[in-house]
């Protein structure tokens, strides 16, 4: 059926749970508190096709389609970690934010930024080239069985930097998937000596 989604009425809800991962706060919901989004089909049928439900953790709505491929805002990806500099937890969310409204490339383009952040907070010298902190954080920071994953990061971040081409959802996923693994290596377990 087709639906016209510029002509929505919101309606209170019937009562209807949505199952969903909040997309501000990151919690699991299972709720009925919100609305419900109808729309007329071609043949006059009125349906819902949206669900504005309201988190039970944070109180804040999250709107998603009736088939559940489409929420807004949507769900962080990966998961925060503890203890970071300033500057690189800002970055890190800043990626994070970038993936979930599906701006890939730029969530690529700040992991890569974050390495640099990370090589000066571990000690390196700041206004180096990218290559030293790089460098700097495989021969100082990281162990050497983890020295795999900045590189997959130093190429695809080069690739998104120096050539034309589009980071995928996928692409931006695994980035942010391998900074998870290093900021957590490096920071997480930091005051537990």
């Amino acid at each position: 059926m087709n639906f016209n989604h510029s002509r929505l009425e919101w309606r209170e809800t019937q009562g209807n749970s949505i199952r969903f991962t909040c997309g501000h706060c990151g919690a699991p919901c299972n709720t009925a508190m919100g609305l419900d989004g109808y729309s007329v089909s071609v043949l006059g049928e009125c349906c819902v096709v949206e669900y504005m439900r309201v988190c039970d953790t944070c109180n804040l709505p999250s709107v998603v389609n009736f088939d559940r491929l489409f929420q807004y805002p949507r769900p962080l990806v990966e998961n925060s970690v503890a203890n970071l500099p300033q500057d690189v937890d800002s970055l890190y969310k800043e990626a994070r934010r970038s993936c979930a409204i599906l701006a890939h490339t730029a969530s690529v383009l700040i992991c890569r930024k974050i390495l640099m952040h990370v090589g000066v907070a571990e000690g390196g010298e700041p206004n180096e080239s990218f290559a030293y902190y790089v460098r700097y954080l495989g021969d100082n920071v990281l162990p050497p069985k983890n020295r795999s994953w900045l590189d997959r990061i130093r190429l695809r971040g080069n690739e998104e930097t120096h050539e034309i081409v589009l980071a995928s959802k996928e692409d931006a996923e695994e980035m942010l998937k391998l900074v998870n693994l290093l900021l957590t290596v490096t920071y997480a377990t930091k005051g537990y000596h």
